[in-house]
């Protein structure tokens, strides 16, 4: 009886013993996330802090450039402000570095979100020229310190631009307020996405979009001897900048003495996925993609007419390598709008082309004109995410495509005065 006793003291010992230690470890695990989440508000508070005191610097100088820095552009109609925040590397860099290569892009607010992707893939100098109307100028430039702040691909290697209708109301910059939402950084992406996902490209409450004059903006102010323009919602193959140098290297392109470079532009074949599917990292994941219709040539239904010159299956039987080369040089047609990388030295984009149609293959037609050659790359390529569709486009565009059909003719007949020796013409 006795023994039956003491065992069963020692149960109920055990028992209080295990509930105790359960309590013990509840506290523990109560007190360890009270501790993370004093945790976090303190590098919230720190970050907003570390923000607040960057931002003020450079609010200022803002405010400054807007009121006395902005120029007009040749038509009088818009205000400029070059680089209205400055990389990392093009405020430590030389104005002279020369030897290197630069991409180029332009966009309206509501696509600045494309901005943190190409950023990260690209690493490497970017010059983008952001366009904005009167209303949004300041949640454009907090959104671009916001960019600036929370990635460090921007922060390192994008230089921005401002350009906004010469009538708008500057004084409401002032009203700005650049503190920092709560947990920004983590999901930025998402909230500038959110917030004009109701906004067509193009669609600027019949503000016309100057396309044109945002990419020579882009091109100006880049300080590398060559170039690649693309729109904002293109990727460019993983080391495509590293690779290129590398080419161009080699092959001695950097070298100004050897003109037979100076007209020839360098052509990376354009392709567009569905949503959701992964970036292949090379020329046999593509290709791989390609086999299953995960991917297909840009504007494969849009418009066909636009691409097919590339020769995409040529492009495709090219024997896949690490490094970047010429796969082949084709002769340029019309209406094809290739993607290049060239020199800086190029003729610019008419900057009579405003919202949709034939302002990039103004440029095109020019450079063919103008003699180039037109050199197509290996092992280099550039995605659109989506398919483009008819769908994808505000109801105007029709009327400014007819508008800039025109306009286009003049611009060809007008090639004629500018290049009298040239036998080439753009058809």
């Amino acid at each position: 009886m006795k023994i039956l006793c003491f065992r069963m003291t020692w149960l109920r010992l055990i028992v209080i013993l295990v509930i105790a230690l359960a309590c013990l470890q509840l506290l523990h695990m109560s007190m360890l996330s009270q501790l993370e989440i004093r945790n976090n508000q303190f590098e919230i508070k720190k970050s907003r802090f570390i923000f607040k005191k960057v931002a003020l610097k450079q609010f200022q100088e803002i405010q400054n450039a807007l009121h006395g820095s902005s120029i007009l552009d040749s038509s009088g109609q818009y205000r400029i402000i070059h680089f209205l925040l400055k990389s990392k590397t093009q405020q430590e860099e030389s104005q002279n570095n020369v030897n290197g290569l630069t991409l180029l892009t332009q966009c309206s607010a509501n696509r600045l979100h494309y901005l943190i992707d190409l950023a990260n893939q690209w690493s490497a100098p970017i010059s983008i020229a952001v366009f904005t109307i009167s209303k949004d100028i300041k949640n454009v430039v907090r959104t671009l310190l916001y960019l600036q702040f929370c990635v460090p691909a921007i922060r390192e290697y994008v230089s921005i631009h401002l350009v906004f209708p010469f009538a708008s109301n500057i004084e409401a910059i002032t009203e700005t307020d650049i503190d920092m939402p709560h947990d920004v950084c983590h999901n930025l992406k998402d909230e500038l996405q959110k917030r004009y996902n109701t906004t067509l490209n193009y669609d600027l409450q019949g503000v016309p979009y100057p396309n044109n004059l945002l990419r020579n903006i882009a091109l100006r102010n880049a300080h590398t001897d060559h170039i690649f323009l693309i729109d904002i919602d293109f990727i460019p193959s993983k080391n495509l900048h590293s690779n290129f140098l590398n080419f161009a290297q080699t092959n001695g392109i950097f070298d100004i003495n050897r003109s037979v470079y100076e007209k020839t532009v360098y052509v990376v074949p354009a392709f567009e996925t569905r949503n959701k599917i992964s970036i292949p990292s090379n020329k046999d994941e593509l290709l791989l993609q390609w086999k299953k219709s995960e991917i297909r040539p840009f504007y494969y239904e849009l418009c066909w007419k636009c691409q097919k010159q590339l020769d995409y299956e040529a492009w495709g039987l090219a024997n896949s390598t690490k490094s970047v080369t010429v796969a082949y040089e084709i002769e340029w047609k019309d209406p094809w709008e290739p993607f290049y990388i060239t020199r800086k030295t190029i003729p610019v984009y008419d900057e009579r082309f405003k919202q949709y149609g034939f302002n990039r293959i103004s440029q095109v037609c020019e450079v063919h004109f103008a003699g180039y050659t037109f050199a197509v790359l290996n092992n280099a390529f550039l995605l659109h995410k989506g398919y483009k569709l008819p769908s994808n486009f505000h109801k105007t565009k029709e009327q400014e495509q007819q508008r800039n059909r025109i306009l286009f003719r003049q611009f060809k007949e007008q090639l004629k005065t500018k290049y009298p020796n040239s036998t080439r013409r753009c058809y």
